[in-house]
């Protein structure tokens, strides 16, 4: 081939890439992958206020079991009370630990998916280009 018939083979081969890259059937996809982010998002907004819930009902119950220990140390109860005291006590903050890590996962997620949707939306993924 001369040199003239591969720039135009080339030329034929970078627009018809183009028109299939900017056709209304990869905006449809564009378009499904911006909505399965933001419902991505929207989950981990969800699971952070289950998160946030759980926490406080751990907080909760975990002040109630300090107060009962204190309450048994008062009035002086069996060491097998106490002892059990100490082993829910000691359960609750467990209990705080995990879902302080599982808080921060679904915060951890919410991020990298917020930035993931930034980074779809800029221009050169709007024009349909990095497929």
């Amino acid at each position: 081939m001369t040199t003239t018939s591969k720039i135009v083979v080339r030329s034929f081969i970078t627009g018809a890439i183009c028109i299939l890259t900017l056709s209304p059937a990869s905006a449809d996809v564009r378009d499904a992958r911006h909505l399965a982010a933001r419902e991505e998002i929207h989950r981990d907004r969800q699971a952070i206020r289950e998160g946030r819930h759980e926490l406080r009902h751990d907080r909760r119950e975990l002040r109630r079991d300090q107060r009962e220990l204190r309450r048994d140390l008062r009035r002086g109860a069996s060491p097998e009370e106490i002892a059990h005291d100490w082993a829910e006590i000691q359960q609750d903050r467990r209990e705080i630990e995990q879902d302080r890590r599982a808080l921060n996962q679904a915060r951890n997620e919410l991020r990298d998916d917020r930035r993931e949707l930034r980074w779809h939306e800029r221009w050169w993924h709007w024009w349909g280009w990095n497929h």
